[in-house]
């Protein structure tokens, strides 16, 4: 182990030693504001519970997460956020916003594992109503939340999404009044259910403004409406590629789709990788040097810069992938090219097209090729299956 690894190793173990020190400290300190409540074992208990419940997220966080600064970023967001939340009334619900940012920052299992460590760590909150009946159904509604996170290439989805919270967080509403009403208990309402449902209404748009700050600002990602613009099948680009040769578009067509479908399995931008599995080519319908020439193109019909580093990184030759769509488009067109080499050689092969494939795949994990990418071994595994299985059902 070099130098360089050992210092990482050592500043990643601190890093971690820290964030379990913040967390049982942070539960101690939310404890305080509902122990007056608590019979002394029940504290030890509850703060043994919270802890615990916030510790999943960090764990899940470091295993799927390898950034450690984004790690650190975003659960010090959960951690200082729930404990934001213990302070302020329930009626106001900020604790929704927890799991929609987290779900705007990676995807839905990350924002699920986050309403679990939220749900778990103000459980103790609920304490005041009868039963904890009101903290499962907090969990749930927290769940539901990550529903209402925006794909803003995804309409149906969204709507469905949005309508998918607001029932569930209606109907669990209605049933612990219900609950209250049964039992005699005070309950006021209107003002309990109006507040719930407005300041819900706000933080759905406060996460998805800060999804579309991140896609664009941070990250740099191209937004789908454009992507599905430039890869029409009337817009500039594609129509010179149809133009100028057939094969090629054809080509670059099937590396697509074959891209497309990979990043979905994954949760990768599935947009993205369509597009840099149709561009990746582009350059060949100009000359030999046909990266060069196809980042001049991607400059004359406005391909954005996202797009051109995965027509420069699908070829090893010039440069190594440093996205997952980047190596998925890599594999695809490795997957594509080889059944293409297979079919038009006259030679008479003693192994399948599906062994040659796979081993094709496997020599560019082998090569190094994908070091730079982010691809785990788990999704490597799911893209090379995905592959495979896009062939032999052709």
């Amino acid at each position: 182990m070099t130098e360089k690894k050992i210092k990482e190793l050592i500043f990643k173990i601190v890093s971690m030693i820290y964030m379990v020190a913040l967390t049982i400290f942070v539960s101690n300190y939310i404890l305080k504001v509902f122990e007056e409540d608590l019979w002394d074992n029940e504290r030890i208990a509850m703060r043994a519970f919270m802890s615990v419940g916030m510790l999943l997220s960090l764990f899940f966080l470091g295993i799927k997460e390898k950034s450690l600064l984004k790690l650190m970023f975003v659960y010090h967001f959960i951690l200082i956020g729930t404990a934001i939340c213990a302070m302020v009334p329930l009626k106001f619900m900020p604790c929704v916003l927890i799991p929609m940012v987290v779900t705007a920052i990676y995807n839905v299992k990350f924002g699920l594992m986050a309403s679990i460590s939220v749900g778990m760590t103000l459980i103790l909150g609920m304490g005041n109503y009868p039963l904890y009946v009101f903290s499962s159904a907090l969990i749930v509604i927290l769940a539901a939340s990550c529903l209402a996170v925006f794909k803003f290439d995804r309409l149906w989805k969204n709507i469905c999404g949005m309508v998918c919270f607001f029932a569930v967080e209606i109907i669990l509403l209605v049933y612990f009044k219900k609950y209250c009403e049964d039992l005699g208990m005070i309950y006021d309402k209107n003002s309990f259910f109006i507040c719930v449902i407005i300041s819900s209404v706000i933080y759905v748009i406060i996460a998805n403004f800060i999804k579309a700050f991140a896609d664009m600002i941070i990250y740099k990602k191209t937004p789908a409406v454009v992507i599905k613009k430039l890869t029409a099948s009337n817009s500039p680009a594609v129509s010179l590629m149809k133009k100028k040769s057939t094969s090629l578009y054809y080509h670059s067509n099937e590396v697509a789709e074959m891209s497309r479908l990979a990043a979905k399995r994954i949760g990768a931008d599935y947009n993205l990788a369509y597009a840099g599995g149709l561009f990746h080519d582009l350059g060949k319908v100009s000359g030999n040097e046909y990266i060069k020439e196809g980042l001049k193109l991607a400059d004359q019909f406005g391909i954005p810069k996202d797009i051109k580093s995965i027509m420069v990184e699908h070829n090893v030759k010039s440069r190594l992938p440093k996205s997952k769509e980047a190596a998925i488009v890599m594999l695809s067109d490795t997957v594509v090219s080889t059944i293409e080499y297979v079919k038009g050689t006259m030679d008479k092969k003693d192994v399948s097209e599906k062994v040659l494939v796979e081993n094709a795949i496997n020599k560019r994990l082998t090569s190094g090729a994908l070091n730079n990418s982010g691809l785990t071994i788990e999704e490597f595994n799911i893209i090379k299956e995905t592959l495979i299985n896009i062939k032999e059902q052709q």
